[in-house]
Order: C-alpha cells, then sequence, then structure tokens
C-alpha cells in the first residue's frame, strides 16, 4: 500500500458516495501510508486504535505466521542443502528472497481460513451460551 494508492482509491469512492447521496465510516488501520489522507465530503476515516489490528483482524494472524514458516523453512532448506553439498553458504540475493517469498505465498493453505472461521464460530456460540 502507498499513500498515491490510498488516496487515489478514498477519492473516487468518495465521489461515488457523493453520487449515490451516501455517507459512510471507513475505519482503517494505522499503516504509515495512510498518513496524509485527502479531505473527504461524504467519506469519514476513522483509525483503529494502535496495536489492534492482529486483534481486529485475527485471520491475519495465521496467514502471517504460515507465511513466515514458510518462508524460514526455505531459507532453512537452502542452509542444508549448502551444507550437504560442502559449500559455504552464499548469501540470500533479492531474487532468491523473492522466489522464496512467492514459494511462501503460495503455500499458505485454504487450511488456515477454515480454521479462523472454525474459530470464529466456536467463540459465538460461546458468547450465545453466557
Amino acid at each position: 500500500m502507498t499513500s498515491e494508492i490510498i488516496e487515489d482509491w478514498l477519492n473516487s469512492f468518495d465521489k461515488s458516495m457523493r453520487v449515490k447521496k451516501r455517507k459512510i465510516i471507513i475505519f482503517i488501520d494505522n499503516c504509515s501510508a495512510h498518513n496524509n489522507l485527502p479531505a473527504l465530503i461524504n467519506v469519514s476515516v476513522k483509525f483503529f486504535p494502535a496495536n489492534t489490528t492482529s486483534e481486529l483482524q485475527p485471520m491475519d494472524q495465521g496467514k502471517i505466521r504460515s507465511f513466515k514458516v514458510n518462508y524460514r523453512r526455505q531459507a532453512v532448506r537452502k542452509l542444508v542443502d549448502a551444507i550437504d553439498e560442502g559449500s559455504t553458504l552464499s548469501k540470500i540475493d533479492v531474487l532468491n528472497s523473492m522466489k522464496m517469498t512467492g514459494y511462501a505465498w503460495r503455500n499458505v493453505s485454504q487450511k488456515i481460513a477454515k480454521n479462523f472461521f472454525k474459530k470464529l464460530d466456536s467463540r459465538m456460540y460461546e458468547k450465545r451460551r453466557k
């Protein structure tokens, strides 16, 4: 996310809300790209409190954890392969890092999302019981 992207999107969204004669509020996180938001007429932007994004978006926790595990697995595999070959570990360059990132992201499973919804459903059930 960049400040230009969010600014363009908000301006466009504000314009569409004006056309529809709707006033809305949007809650967003405290990403540094959100620092210089444009003046809007029909859209009001409010920020989540600091350090609450992971609590408010718990599915992100599982996806991020899974991504990190997959990326680290690739880094360790690169180290082990170098040791097995009897060579010194070469530094991970940008290209290797990009390849490892792609692999890590592709291997974040759909099971992560399913588990999140199961946990959410059980939390809602517990709240209803109380």
